[in-house]
């Protein structure tokens, strides 16, 4: 397997950066922290935020249409009609979006091994082998570089 853009992606790795992006040494380690950090618990909260505000435009435009049919403007019908479509299709969106969040927060290192695996064409071993010789790589690259504080993958 050949690593796109791997020169480019050296160029700039040193030491620094490698501790600050993947303490444990390892990419899948550094994602499964940031499916679980501080900004993925406050993009929850702000798409939390929109969806109850779509819930409540639905509600509104719910109470609208009913006022429309209520006071006999079927002229204004077609438009209350059309804004409730339009919070419902927020409301989908917005839950969609939530429900992919959470279940991306549940899976574990090996669950993304293998869907890099599968998404690849690649067994999970020729992932596995692709982290060790691109870590190798590294390190041939920038001796500064200590890796004993993490191994490619957590094991």
């Amino acid at each position: 397997m050949e690593v796109q853009n791997r020169e480019l992606y050296l160029q700039h790795m040193n030491d620094e950066y490698r501790r600050k992006h993947y303490p444990e040494g390892s990419v899948f380690m550094a994602h499964k922290k940031a499916q679980k950090g501080v900004n993925a618990g406050l993009n929850l909260f702000i798409i939390g935020v929109f969806l109850a505000g779509s819930v409540a435009g639905l509600v509104w435009s719910i109470n609208r249409v009913l006022e429309f049919i209520r006071d006999e403007q079927e002229d204004m019908l077609g438009v209350g009609i059309g804004i409730c479509v339009f919070f419902l299709l927020l409301i989908l969106g917005f839950g969609t979006l939530i429900f992919v969040m959470i279940k991306g927060m549940g899976k574990s290192v090996d669950d993304w091994i293998r869907i890099v695996a599968k998404t690849g064409g690649l067994s999970e071993q020729e992932v596995l082998e692709s982290a060790r010789a691109l870590q190798e790589e590294l390190l041939s690259r920038c001796p500064g570089i200590d890796t004993a504080g993490g191994a490619v993958l957590a094991e």
